[in-house]
């Protein structure tokens, strides 16, 4: 029973995050193949750290000389951006504000489908029962795996109970084949989801998109890291540590 994992986004500080995934998240899995869809600058050539690695294991790689100018496309699909975005400050109907520029939010939704094209072209989807999305830049600092490879059995969308901000976290996620096709499309169907109702926010999206799927909670702790090695903090928010006092 093979695992794909699929690496989207920029290589960054890939090298100094790998080792972290590998003991926490990927020695849980034995037969693994990679799918990376990054961009061509000067990092990406760190995901050849894969191949040494893991010598035996698939290894695929597609990095895009330039990322399209996704606002642009969504504009022409319909979607109707109500104001000019402000660090910081809500841009439709979130419930948390937005931190980085909407380019940036549908690039990596963008990057993500990217990698799910690579995944179809390279690979033979019925071989895989299982496929893991994971930043590149993401310094693992805890993973709990639990009695057994426990999601073979649930053909939902597990993701870190934290980092939702109204969604689920958009960073890291396992999930069985079909629940990902939904995952790694969903900018496709952004003027689809933003028509219905969706706030344009990335965990907001990825959570609608996927909405036809239980989402699990996983019991997941990572640091996002810059290039110069600093690292921005897991965000968790009130909200979600009272869910853990107060379940539903």
């Amino acid at each position: 029973m093979k695992t794909a994992v699929i690496i989207t986004g920029e290589m960054r500080s890939f090298d100094r995050c790998l080792p972290t995934l590998r003991h926490h998240v990927l020695r849980h899995f034995d037969d693994m193949a990679f799918f990376v869809a990054t961009v061509a600058d000067a990092n990406a050539s760190k995901a050849n750290l894969l191949r040494e690695i893991f010598p035996a294991a698939q290894v695929e790689v597609t990095a895009c000389l330039e990322q399209p100018d996704c606002v642009a496309e969504m504009k022409a699909a319909g979607v109707k951006f109500p104001k000019e975005w402000e660090p910081g400050k809500i841009l439709t109907h979130e419930p948390y504000a937005i931190s980085v520029h909407p380019q940036a939010i549908l690039r990596q939704l963008w990057q993500n489908r990217e990698g799910w094209r690579l995944f179809r072209e390279k690979a033979n989807m019925g071989d895989f029962v299982r496929v893991i999305r994971v930043r590149p830049d993401l310094y693992w600092h805890h993973f709990n795996a639990g009695s057994g490879i426990w999601w073979m059995q649930d053909a939902g969308v597990h993701s870190p109970w934290w980092g939702k901000f109204g969604g689920i976290n958009d960073r890291f996620a396992i999930m069985e084949t079909p629940a990902a096709q939904e995952y790694f499309e969903t900018y496709s169907n952004v003027p689809q989801l933003v028509t219905a109702g969706c706030p344009i926010h990335p965990e907001s999206l990825i959570a609608a998109a996927t909405r036809s799927y239980r989402h699990s909670p996983l019991d997941a702790w990572f640091s996002t890291m810059r290039e110069n090695g600093e690292m921005r903090a897991p965000e968790a928010t009130t909200h979600e540590l009272a869910s853990i006092c107060f379940p539903r």
